[in-house]
């Protein structure tokens, strides 16, 4: 476990919600979703189950990034891993 790590970085809060907004984009597809479906009153447990599942999956592998990070962790996560071949293809 890094040794530097903050509880919380106020400085950055602009940032993590500009991720968090991006990274649960996707509004435009909510309508049409429903609408496709045999039974659309279920979307909205469906969605609910789905959503919280994404946050789950990021809280974790962003939690365990900064675990091991620390304050260095960069914005992506593969920038963090020594360079070799196999992370140079990672990276991209």
């Amino acid at each position: 476990v890094a040794p530097n790590l903050v509880a919380f970085n106020w400085e950055e809060l602009p940032v993590f919600f500009g991720c968090a907004v991006f990274s649960f984009e996707g509004i435009g597809l909510v309508l049409p979703i429903q609408h496709a479906m045999q039974h659309p009153t279920h979307f909205p447990k469906i969605l609910q189950q789905a959503m919280l599942i994404l946050a789950t999956l990021f809280s974790t592998f962003s939690l365990a990034g900064y675990a091991a990070y620390g304050s260095e962790t960069r914005d992506m996560i593969t920038f963090n891993i020594p360079q070799n071949k196999i992370t140079s293809f990672l990276r991209l």
